[in-house]
C-alpha cells in the first residue's frame, strides 16, 4: 500500500475526529458566552459532563481563556479568547500549508 493510499483511507476518520473534538471546545466557549460569564462576578460552573469537557476546561484554563473564580466557578476572558483563537488559526494554516507541500512533493516525486 502506498502512502497516498493510506492517507486517503485515514483522512475521513481523522476529519470526523477533529470535528467532534473542536465542537466540544466550541460548546464549552458557547456555554460561557450564553451565560454572560465574562467577568468574575458572572462566573459559572463549567459544563464538563459532555465529551472532552474536562479536557477543554483544562486547556482553556491553562491558556488563560477561562479563569477561575470563587466556589469552583469560572469566567471567560474575551481578550484572551481572541488571542487564543488567532494563535490556533495561525497554527492551523501553517499545518495546512505544510500538508499541502508534503502531498505535492509525494505526488510529483513519488
Amino acid at each position: 500500500m502506498r502512502l497516498i493510499d493510506l492517507l486517503r483511507l485515514v483522512a475521513p476518520v481523522v476529519g470526523v475526529a477533529a470535528i467532534v473534538f473542536r465542537t466540544a471546545g466550541l460548546r464549552m466557549i458557547r456555554a460561557f458566552h450564553s451565560a454572560g460569564a465574562t467577568s468574575p462576578e458572572r462566573a459559572i460552573t463549567p459544563p464538563t459532563g459532555r465529551i472532552f469537557g474536562t479536557f477543554w476546561l483544562e486547556r482553556l484554563s491553562g491558556a488563560g481563556v477561562v479563569r477561575p473564580a470563587e466556589g469552583g466557578r469560572y469566567w471567560l476572558d474575551p481578550v484572551a479568547l481572541r488571542e487564543f483563537t488567532a494563535a490556533r488559526r495561525k497554527r492551523a494554516l501553517m499545518l495546512l500549508a505544510a500538508l499541502v507541500a508534503a502531498v505535492a512533493v509525494i505526488r510529483f516525486v513519488g
